[in-house]
């Protein structure tokens, strides 16, 4: 079993350009924060089997229907507020919510896409163990020494690429250091929603599949019955001194000292007549049901 030497008093020392902490996030709000405007990530920094929440800016589970846009009432807006109708204009943007909503008082929630794994199979026992965020260069990072190698790995958000790089290394001083990795993509494994939430359980309500092939592992996830959700790809590109292989619903990586893998987050979305046909069936399903009743 692994264990940690934590430094004493877990000191935060702030660096000139981010912060540096000397022990792995015990909760996701602890994480070390990285994103692009569309993609992001909370990287929690553990040695042995690093857990990165994903999420995405447009993933919003859909228990009360969806949102109806607002875009076209910004003009009308505009015109109240220049008028100085402040209360008028206020109430537009919540009678349009209230037809989505009813009497309901709650949006869509937005939630974790999900969770990229990486085991690194020869740490055991973990010394000069460092997190890290440089606000500047927007990368998170990890660092730390076991068996004599050290390990780091960076968490960086490309804006350009819109895609997630993850890049992760082991060195020993003098000679090369080859690395065992188990990545895995999973549906969220955080605490449940409480049972008094409006949401109910999410983590049920999301119906998700994970697979590898060769060099990518992708994670689906469907909202319920909606017929909409997202996938997940996780790609290891082409690299010297690489080597992929199955692992069941993941892939397991060899590497000599350094690998970098590249994630994207795709919508997935059905179209507006394929779900007003299925609101249809299940009106229809509901209305047979009150009948039988």
């Amino acid at each position: 079993m692994m264990s940690i030497r934590y430094t004493e008093g877990n000191e935060r020392r702030l660096i000139m350009n981010g912060f540096l902490l000397n022990d792995p996030a015990k909760t996701w709000c602890e994480g070390a924060l990285c994103g692009n405007g569309t993609i992001g990530a909370v990287v929690m920094g553990i040695p042995q089997k690093e857990q990165i929440i994903l999420n995405h800016e447009e993933v919003f589970a859909p228990v009360f229907g969806y949102e109806k846009p607002m875009a076209a009432y910004f003009p009308e807006i505009r015109e109240r507020i220049m008028e100085g109708k402040y209360r008028e204009a206020g109430n537009i943007p919540w009678k349009i919510f209230q037809q989505n909503h009813m009497d309901k008082l709650w949006t869509n929630p937005f939630i974790p896409a999900g969770d990229l794994l990486i085991e690194t199979k020869r740490v055991t026992e973990v010394t000069g163990y460092q997190r890290s965020l440089n606000f500047e260069t927007g990368v998170a990072g990890v660092s730390f020494i076991s068996n004599e190698v050290i390990y780091e790995r960076r968490v960086f958000a490309s804006y350009s690429h819109r895609k997630l790089y993850v890049e992760l290394s082991a060195r020993r001083t003098g000679r090369t250091q080859e690395e065992e990795y188990l990545i895995h993509l999973e549906k969220h494994s955080g605490e449940s929603v409480k049972e008094d939430s409006p949401y109910g359980n999410l983590y049920e309500y999301l119906q998700a599949d994970s697979k590898a092939e060769d060099d990518t592992v992708c994670l689906t996830c469907f909202y319920g019955n909606t017929g909409d959700g997202y996938r997940i790809s996780l790609e290891i590109p082409e690299q010297t001194g690489v080597i992929c292989r199955n692992a069941g619903a993941g892939i397991c990586i060899q590497a000599q000292e350094k690998v970098l893998l590249s994630l994207t987050i795709e919508l997935l979305r059905i179209s507006a007549d394929k779900r007003q046909h299925m609101d249809d069936r299940q009106k229809e399903a509901e209305n047979c049901q009150d009948r039988i009743g």
